[in-house]
């Protein structure tokens, strides 16, 4: 093997390691959208969370890969009653809770 087609095999692994990180990422904030435990935060703090540097980008690759925008997904969530209350309530007057829920 010669130094470049050495140097070949070493790109081309760590784009593939960065390809299959990107689609754990992506993975990971479908599971966060669809899920109960950051039902309250914002789908850019989510993406944020999970190493995204552009809300926009996040968007147009998560469509590419789940065939739906994570708006989208959000919004099946909620038809399917996925509780949109912050995660942080302990401590909050029952009232408060309450019209929240509305």
């Amino acid at each position: 093997m010669t130094v470049e087609e050495a140097a070949a095999f070493v790109a081309q692994s760590e784009e593939m390691l960065a390809g299959a990180e990107a689609v754990r990422r992506l993975q990971r904030c479908y599971e966060a959208i669809n899920g109960d435990d950051r039902a309250g935060e914002t789908l850019g703090a989510i993406a944020f969370s999970f190493g995204f540097r552009s809300e926009a980008q996040f968007s147009r690759t998560f469509k590419e890969r789940f065939g739906m925008a994570p708006r989208e997904l959000r919004s099946v969530a909620r038809e399917r009653g996925v509780n949109m209350l912050p995660p942080t309530t302990v401590g909050v007057a029952p009232d408060l809770v309450q019209r929240l829920e509305r």
